[in-house]
């Protein structure tokens, strides 16, 4: 069986499972990188000696990040279990390296957080002010929609994480001007999608039935779009997924070192500084817990301010779509966008 079979495989094991297609590249990416690194050799005709040996190298030699560390991990796990039907259990994986040799999760002082959002500028300024002014979780992050951003009431809607019930937090007032105009940008950005036969976005599983025009639904959008549509070449539509975490972690890896922070700031430091800031302010530990979803939170709990208005300097933003015209067409596009 040729290698091009098993990622047809793959996709199928995959879109089976009604993950999103940004799911599906990254594990194919990975598969495909798996079957380079073996001289185009057919994963059927190997084992997990050979994919422990792959993830070394990627972990040594590479040096790729943690979060990529894992994306290989779970895609080779896929692979063998899903696409090969080789149990899981016969091989033990290989451990991440630790960024942070002490074993506890690395935090930004204050003045590191004012020094790294200096060197963000447009989305990616907002992006890493949710992280730390709200404590997100990267995933969470690059997840949202638009219809989790309540401005009105300045509020966050965090959908199903890790708890049965849905989180409710509270944004900082420097950056709901910042939403604002980021989101009517971002809506300009939809209709163009629309006026040239785009629009759609994947839903989550339990909305996946639904028809084209319910995944061309402005409410529906991601926030964080990734800069680029996705071609499906089984349905040929194209939809726009959100954007990478990838390229997130990579925007805030060269904030840190023009800030000059002497350590790796991911996602996860600017979410560990959110709670350290926290507690160093008096907060309740079991508040800060709820705010974090480590725990539900009760809807009577007392409010947390965040840190993010008193180390983060005030900042223009300005937002664009690389050298495009900000000003589209609406005529064709703007009934089928359901507000």
């Amino acid at each position: 069986m040729h290698n091009m079979n098993i990622l047809d495989q793959v996709r199928d094991a995959v879109r089976a499972q009604h993950h999103s297609l940004r799911t599906e590249d990254i594990i194919c990416f990975w598969v495909r990188r798996f079957i380079v690194f073996h001289s185009g050799r057919n994963p059927q005709h190997l084992d997990h000696s050979h994919r422990d040996r792959f993830l070394q190298y990627l972990q040594q030699k590479e040096q790729i990040s943690p979060e990529q560390y894992a994306q290989a991990r779970q895609a080779m796990t896929f692979l063998f279990s899903q696409v090969l039907g080789t149990p899981a259990a016969t091989a033990a994986e290989p451990r991440a390296q630790n960024l942070f040799p002490s074993g506890h999760p690395a935090v930004l002082s204050p003045r590191q957080i004012t020094c790294l959002f200096d060197q963000l500028q447009g989305s990616d300024w907002l992006l890493a002010g949710l992280l730390y002014g709200c404590g997100l979780r990267l995933t969470e992050c690059v997840n949202l929609r638009i219809k989790d951003v309540d401005l009105n009431r300045g509020s966050l809607t965090i959908e199903n994480s890790f708890l049965t019930k849905d989180r409710h937090l509270s944004l900082d007032t420097q950056l709901i001007p910042h939403l604002r105009i980021y989101m009517a940008h971002r809506r300009n950005q939809h209709l163009h999608d629309l006026n040239y036969g785009g629009g759609l976005v994947p839903l989550p599983v339990d909305h996946a039935h639904q028809r084209l025009t319910i995944q061309r639904h402005w409410h529906w959008q991601f926030l964080f779009p990734a800069p680029e549509e996705t071609l499906d070449a089984k349905s040929g539509h194209r939809y726009r997924d959100h954007i990478s975490e990838q390229a997130v972690e990579r925007s805030l890896d060269q904030a840190a070192r023009q800030a000059g922070i002497p350590i790796p700031v991911t996602g996860q430091v600017l979410r560990h500084s959110f709670a350290s800031h926290l507690v160093a302010a008096g907060y309740d530990l079991a508040l800060i817990q709820a705010e974090l979803g480590h725990r539900v939170k009760d809807d009577a709990a007392d409010k947390v301010a965040s840190p993010f208005s008193g180390a983060v300097n005030a900042k223009t933003l300005s937002f664009q779509r690389g050298s495009e015209p900000d000003q589209i067409q609406e005529t064709r596009a703007v009934y089928r966008i359901a507000s």
